[in-house]
């Protein structure tokens, strides 16, 4: 069995800190994602291009 890489121990990271604090982050459970139900996609900051 060869050793994980630096990428599969960070996605294994970020996977268990999200379990850990997923009460904070998404209290009602949902995660907050780009996509939204709609199809749409919500802007989490302005940017210069022209929609």
């Amino acid at each position: 069995m060869r050793e994980a890489g630096i990428g599969e121990k960070l996605a294994q990271t970020i996977l268990d800190a999200l379990r850990s604090d997923s009460a904070q982050l998404a209290p009602d459970g949902v995660l907050d994602t780009e996509d939204q139900p709609d199809g749409s996609e919500r802007e989490h900051e302005p940017n210069n291009s022209a929609d």
